[in-house]
């Protein structure tokens, strides 16, 4: 990250997702490469991605 941004600009996050499982949620979460392959290719790639 370049230096003067530093400070204004959030570079990590982490969800808690430990009350969620506790109600009982198992399936397995899509991993941040799978999501961003699915977002290109399932909206990127249409004619028109902002209809």
């Amino acid at each position: 990250m370049p230096p003067r941004l530093i400070g204004q600009y959030q570079s990590f996050t982490e969800a808690n997702i430990g009350r969620l499982c506790a109600t009982g949620y198992t399936k397995p979460f899509t991993t941040l490469e799978a999501g961003i392959a699915r977002y290109i290719h399932d909206f990127l790639n249409q004619t028109d991605p902002y209809r």
